[in-house]
């Protein structure tokens, strides 16, 4: 029996149609679709990137192997328009697409079926992110091995390049890769070199996918995996299992809850306790019974269970996570088909019912998607381009998510959580999270410095919550706000944004020279305003953790004689820490510092008189880890400690 059997060859007429129809629909899905954060991201990784090295420092902190951020690098080197990354999402449908329905050995309604699906239609077919790459390589090994066993070569890079685009397909390119080696026991010989170049890049995939340590959603190796067994967690995980094959809600909202629960809620009264186990249960017996092939069946076990474990062990995460588990089942499907020289009745009404469900999906979403943007930011971007200037000054809160308006404008957006002006957002522990809604926060503070620093008093300020204006102008006199337009979220919850005009005057706002600074989490701290170079803030104060590390202060009025800055600084260890100061650039001093206590240094007037805004370097000589001292595991490189910072005049 050949390996492809007739029911891959291009059917005729009618079946032709509805394929180029459901292409055509997603072709549309795709340029209509308004990008989000992830999407946006990736694209902005590769367009600030001057060369590859420059690329992977740059995506340290993103916890994915490098292949789509390459492919990436290159489209961006001929243009930075996001519009290039919708058409290079649409290359890789038509070739999802073409796979399926030209090289696929499935029945004719099993793939139109299939094109219908939730992961296909939409999940992986419109939304620009690594996983659609990643699919198509997994369906390139597939259609590669059964047609090209004779040149091993090209189904083993085709796994090792999906190995490289997101955790979740490097597993199922694992299983599939043991399949077939144990398929290809006979001619091992043949396997060696390309396994060997195979392994190679699944190695590569490994070390490039561990974040760096500093990540603040789980860096390094160890950090954020759950060993230990878990009740509660484990039906969640059992849940993710289960909705792979499930793609239904109460509402068209797969993308922030693709979960079939609430809709199984809203019609009997079942816990999550009871409901996912039994979905999980017979979703799974489904796919076996599809399958009705032992070879492919202990693939899709082991593929599947891979995914799971890691679901449970490191990450519960959404449907372009678990909808991995579905590719496996329909990459596994495919190659029972191709074996069998009939299929069973069962097998076939398995197989129905767990595409038919799929469909349902995937036609829910298309409508959701044709009433409702997926997200507000491009909207949003469209009102700034069209009511400011291109030179705006341009702020946003909550940086992951006020970042995919910048992405659209293409204008760098200034982030008071890491008080830096970035193109892209980098995910490390020195960007933390601040809540702007409370006037107390050292957003609004910070924000002002930075409008002071690059001369401006007037601004556009995104933001994803609202605001209480008149509490905030009580607190901070010298701050105006005005909302200018308004967009409530839609398919991600996150993707609604508020636009305001921000106004601020430096006369009636800033620091008071005299006012000792709390470095730690005291609020007292909130016109102590720390640059680059500081770990997260301690309840004691705060270590550098860099060479240099920085204090900005925004003072009421330009002073008119020279300033001293009285510092409060511990060092780790028993050996001294020399600090230099440097204030607006200028060398003023070199502290010793031996002691918890103060330090001081004295500003000349010509320094200090320069400008309200002050700017406070401290360059250490040294950076040393607790653990290399013995005290602890703590990892970080830690420069100076300081517990309190002042400013006095004279």
């Amino acid at each position: 029996m050949p390996l492809i059997s007739k029911r891959c060859r291009l059917p005729r007429g009618g079946a032709d149609i509805v394929f180029f129809a459901l292409l055509m629909l997603c072709l549309f899905l795709i340029f209509d679709h308004a990008m989000w954060l992830d999407e946006i991201q990736a694209w902005e990784i590769a367009a600030a990137s001057a060369n590859p090295l420059a690329l992977f420092h740059n995506m340290s902190n993103e916890g994915h192997p490098p292949l789509w951020h390459l492919v990436l690098w290159l489209v961006t080197r001929m243009t930075e328009d996001l519009r290039a990354l919708a058409l290079l999402q649409a290359v890789i449908t038509i070739g999802i697409f073409t796979t399926i329905w030209r090289l696929s050995s499935l029945a004719v309604y099993e793939k139109l079926l299939l094109l219908s699906s939730y992961y296909i239609l939409f999940e992986y077919g419109v939304l620009a992110r690594t996983y659609g790459l990643g699919v198509l390589l997994l369906f390139g090994a597939v259609h590669s091995y059964l047609r090209h066993q004779d040149r091993p070569l090209l189904y083993w890079l085709c796994l090792g390049l999906a190995a490289n685009t997101v955790a979740h397909i490097t597993l199922v390119s694992l299983a599939l890769a043991l399949g077939f080696l144990v398929e290809q026991r006979h001619a091992l010989r043949r396997q060696i070199l390309p396994a060997g170049l195979y392994a190679v890049l699944v190695a590569l995939a490994v070390v490039w996918a561990i974040p760096a340590a500093d990540t603040w959603f789980g860096g390094g190796v160890y950090d954020k995996w759950t060993f230990v067994w878990d009740p509660e967690h484990f039906v969640a995980a059992l849940d993710e299992l289960a909705s792979a094959f499930l793609p239904l809600t109460k509402s068209i909202d797969h993308f922030s809850n693709p979960l079939y629960y609430p809709l199984v809620a809203s019609h009997i009264d079942a816990s999550l306790d009871v409901v996912a186990p039994i979905a999980a249960v017979v979703v799974y017996a489904l796919c076996l019974i599809a399958l009705g092939e032992r070879r492919a069946m202990a693939i899709f076990v082991m593929a599947s269970g891979a995914v799971f474990l890691f679901l449970y062990a490191k990450m519960l995460g959404y449907a372009r996570h678990y909808g991995i588990i579905f590719i496996a089942f329909i990459l596994c499907l495919w190659l029972a088909r191709a074996r069998q020289a009939t299929v069973t009745r069962l097998s076939r009404a398995a197989t129905a019912v767990l595409l038919l469900v799929g469909a349902v999906g995937g036609i829910d979403a298309t409508l959701g998607a044709l009433r409702r943007p997926f997200d507000q930011a491009r909207n949003a971007a469209t009102f700034i381009r069209y009511n400011y200037p291109e030179d705006v000054f341009l702020a946003g809160g909550e940086f992951h998510y006020a970042f995919s308006v910048s992405g659209f404008l293409a204008h760098p957006m200034y982030y008071p959580e890491c008080q830096c002006q970035e193109q892209f957002i980098r995910w490390n522990r020195q960007h933390e999270m601040l809540a702007f809604t409370t006037p107390d926060s050292p957003f609004w503070p910070r924000l002002a410095i930075a409008m002071m620093a690059r001369a401006r008093d007037q601004g556009v300020l995104v933001l994803t919550e609202s605001v209480d204006v008149a509490a905030l102008t009580r607190r901070w006199p010298g701050f105006s706000l005005v909302e200018r337009a308004r967009y409530v979220p839609q398919t991600v919850p996150t993707g609604g944004y508020r636009v305001y005009d921000i106004a601020v005057d430096p006369t009636r706002i800033g620091y008071q020279p005299g006012t000792p600074l709390a470095m730690g989490t005291d609020p007292a701290s909130i016109w102590a305003y720390r640059g680059d170079g500081w770990c997260a803030p301690e309840s004691w104060g705060i270590w550098s953790c860099a060479r240099q590390a920085s204090l900005t202060f925004l003072l009421t009025r330009t002073p008119q004689s020279g300033m001293t800055v009285q510092l409060h600084l511990v060092h780790l260890g028993d050996k001294p820490q020399e600090v230099t100061i440097v204030a607006n650039g200028v060398n003023v001093g070199t502290v010793v510092v031996t002691d918890d206590r103060f330090y001081s240094v004295a500003i000349p007037r010509d320094v200090a008189a320069a400008s309200p805004l002050l700017q406070i370097n401290l360059d250490v000589a040294r950076t040393v880890t607790p653990k290399s001292l013995g005290l602890g595991e703590d990892i970080r490189t830690l420069g100076i400690g300081m517990r309190t910072a002042r400013l006095d005049p004279g």
